[in-house]
């Protein structure tokens, strides 16, 4: 049972007050459409082209991606609520899209041709935890043969065909004569996103695309290379099998020579063209039709009658409260005018009613689309940029807290935004709660507390000894909360288990559920560093310290009422101490908190670090260059981080060669000045010239580090980052929504955070 139904007293406070109508499930009506509906309007009016670098993040981008290669996913996974597990999966294997062969060439210059996919796709049964099994051919020729991920590992050059006759169709399905996509198109869709094409190029190490390497000989034999800068450990694997199928530079684009419609080409829909298995046949605020492509180059998904003849996305041109949504949704699934409903945008007893019958409603699961993503996004604002605003936050929180970021009048160590004190009052603040009470109480799953993404792939120099290279499967080593106590100069662990343990001594009462395991020793020291500072400053004793929490969400009462038993354990500590909290629609500069949402192309470690710092606002660089002389040993009067004893907990070695490395490749004044772009920042450097030398020698220099040093390093670096607890701190990877499904369609589940509806079968 949920701590959310265990606490009695939130329970009362977050009680219901809508039920729902009774259960009077429709049979489901013969007709092969699918139809979603969102509580909002449909802002897409004026660009219909989908070129540019980044994954597919809607329905829009989905349905009319068109890939070379795609990953597909065949059979409904179900799942044992009682044994926690899949018992039945979906199964997941690569597909030509708009490829026809893949030619992969190693560095002896051997070639490998691979012209087969298909797949035995009949076998569903496989119990494991993600719902997901990948199946493999015998063919050496098929791109589904282990022989084929081998090959790719060691290959430095791919050359990729087209099928034949693959056409542009408009959005009346009608096919465009004389118009066929070539090879140069996908040359056209990158020069549609340049700068970030020669980027996600270079984060892989491969050569940057040049217009010869987009070949068309003739009508039938059109060809597309790409090739590897690093011979002797190429990332073409990584780059084939994560970016061709899912990134939506790799749709092409008509080139100038053939567009009959110039500059005006995809500002109206109807001088958009499309090559994907669906087409955008009408667009309005309040709708968009999708249709099966009659011309889509895979003539069997064409005549294939399980697959969907139409999507129709409903949008509201003016949002509904929440509570009409939700009655609208349900009764709207009960009538099959809705295909498909999240279940989390029901209310608790319509969810009780899907819940008690979800055999009935179809119960679909799904993976969240947060993969390439930080969860951990929410940090002080270290570079000054906020409004000095005292009804949000006041003149002692500035000072004490931020030091000479509120005030740059403030001169000395003392005055510093890494002065140990302060430091450590900022970081009990957030120790003082638990983390994982919290989630459990918004209905997340366990916390997340590292800035690095869970589903990061560890890229050190000895990864060959070790069977995972995921993050999240070394979260005991880096999900943690680290207390540094300058006073008695050491570094102790807060383990998952005290947190659990925390929670659990306090069913009764969800307040003290919300106290982390050491609160009244926590209490104590910020008692004691609050004097200190008020002291220092001549602070009134009577003056508030107060601030307000930005929460960026949409304002909701449960977490309203889970929030204001969190302030009042704060409040409880010092009379002092006035914390308030604030909803807010996306980041602003009202707070001396800033929200960083970063999404990452390249999952490998080193391209998450060296992108994370070669931002092109610094703002973590910022973080690092002013950490540099508290963090390290040094000849000041106070006690360094490294100087604490760590009990073995973590090191501080790799952070050290870190800063050797800027040490190395950087003047000493970028130590003393705050720069606030690369171009700048570049103007210090000793020979990196270019922003792309800089992110890429920064990377490989990252590779040198072993896998213990790789995890010390995530470790030290996330406490100098010092992420805040969030609605958005919790483990994503491999973690699941649910839908409601109409009973005559069949939704596969995947491993793309979002729904690829080709996939998806009609059984009418």
């Amino acid at each position: 049972m949920k701590l959310i139904k265990k606490l009695s007293l939130l329970t009362t406070m977050l009680a219901p007050a809508i039920a729902t109508t009774s259960c009077n499930i429709r049979e489901a009506a013969a007709s092969n459409i699918y139809i979603k509906k969102f509580n909002s309007p449909n802002n897409l009016k004026t660009d219909f082209v989908i070129n540019k670098v980044g994954k597919v993040t809607n329905d829009f981008e989905s349905l009319l991606h068109s890939p070379l290669l795609k990953w597909t996913y065949d059979g409904k996974a179900k799942y044992d609520s009682i044994n926690k597990q899949f018992y039945n999966s979906s199964l997941k294997y690569l597909s030509f899209g708009l490829a026809r062969l893949i030619i992969l060439v190693n560095d002896k210059k051997e070639e490998n041709v691979f012209l087969q996919d298909s797949v035995q796709t009949n076998n569903h049964l496989s119990t494991n935890e993600t719902g997901i099994k990948q199946v493999f051919s015998d063919n050496k020729q098929n791109i589904n043969s282990e022989f084929f991920f081998e090959t790719l590992k060691k290959a430095v050059e791919i050359r990729i065909q087209l099928k034949n006759n693959i056409l542009y169709v408009n959005n009346n399905g009608e096919f465009i004569k004389g118009l066929g996509v070539r090879a140069i198109d996908y040359y056209t869709s990158f020069k549609n996103d340049w700068d970030n094409t020669i980027n996600l190029f270079t984060t892989y190490q491969l050569e940057t695309p040049k217009a010869e390497d987009f070949v068309d000989k003739s009508s039938s034999i059109s060809t597309i290379t790409f090739r590897s800068l690093n011979t002797v450990k190429p990332e073409l694997s990584d780059f084939v099998l994560n970016e061709i199928p899912n990134n939506l530079i790799f749709n092409p684009l008509l080139s100038s020579d053939k567009n009959p419609f110039g500059a005006d080409y995809g500002k109206t829909l109807d001088k958009t063209l499309f090559t994907s298995p669906y087409y955008l046949a009408y667009n309005s605020f309040e709708q968009q039709i999708f249709k099966k492509n009659p011309h889509f180059v895979d003539s069997n998904f064409v005549k294939n009658s399980k697959k969907l003849e139409k999507i129709v996305l409903n949008y509201n041109l003016v949002p509904q409260d929440l509570s009409t949504f939700q009655l609208q949704q349900m009764e709207g699934f009960k009538q099959n005018l809705v295909t498909e409903v999240e279940y989390n945008v029901l209310n608790s007893n319509q969810k009780e009613e899907v819940d008690t019958l979800p055999v009935l409603f179809n119960l679909t699961y799904a993976t969240d689309a947060k993969d390439y993503s930080n969860s951990v996004n929410l940090f002080w604002n270290v570079s000054g940029d906020f409004e000095t605003n005292e009804q949000l936050f006041s003149k002692a929180f500035g000072k004490i807290v931020l030091g000479n970021i509120y005030d740059q009048s403030l001169s000395g160590e003392e005055s510093e935004f890494f002065f140990p004190k302060r430091f450590e009052l900022r970081h009990l603040l957030n120790l003082i709660t638990n983390p994982n009470t919290f989630q459990k109480l918004i209905n997340n799953r366990k916390y997340w507390n590292n800035v690095i993404l869970q589903n990061a792939n560890l890229n050190s120099v000895d990864s060959e000894s070790f069977s995972t290279s995921k993050l999240i499967d070394y979260e005991s080593f880096v999900n943690n909360f680290y207390d540094l106590n300058f006073a008695t100069k050491t570094i102790s662990f807060i383990s998952d288990f005290e947190f659990e343990d925390a929670k659990n001594a306090a069913l009764l009462s969800a307040a003290d559920a919300l106290k982390s395991p050491y609160f009244s020793e926590f209490k104590t020291r910020i008692i004691a560093l609050l004097n200190f500072f008020y002291d220092y400053y001549h602070f009134d004793k009577q003056e508030k310290f107060s601030w307000t929490i930005p929460v960026f969400a949409t304002k909701n009462k449960e977490i309203e009422t889970i929030l204001t038993l969190i302030l009042n354990n704060i409040k409880s500590i010092d009379e002092r101490l006035e914390p308030r909290f604030e909803f807010f629609a996306k980041t602003n500069k009202k707070t001396p908190f800033v929200l960083q949402k970063m999404h990452f192309e390249n999952l490998a470690f080193s391209n998450i670090f060296a992108s994370l710092l070669f931002r092109s606002d610094l703002f973590f660089w910022a973080y690092l260059l002013k950490a540099r002389d508290f963090v390290v040993s040094n000849d000041k009067e106070f006690t360094s981080w490294s100087d604490l004893k760590t009990n073995g907990l973590l090191s501080f070695e790799p952070i050290k060669k870190v800063y050797m490395w800027i040490e190395t490749n950087f003047k000493p004044e970028v130590f003393s000045t705050s720069e606030t772009s690369l171009a700048t920042l570049l103007s210090h450097s000793k020979n990196l010239k270019t922003i792309t030398d800089l992110k890429l020698d920064f990377a490989n220099f990252l590779k040198t580090f072993s896998r213990a040093e790789q995890l010390d390093l995530i470790k030290v670096v996330n406490l100098i980052f010092d992420g805040q607890i969030s609605i958005d701190s919790y483990i994503q990877a491999n973690s699941y929504s649910k839908q409601l499904i109409q009973i005559t369609f069949e939704k596969p589940l995947n491993d793309l955070g979002y729904t690829q509806y080709q996939d998806i079968n009609y059984f009418g």
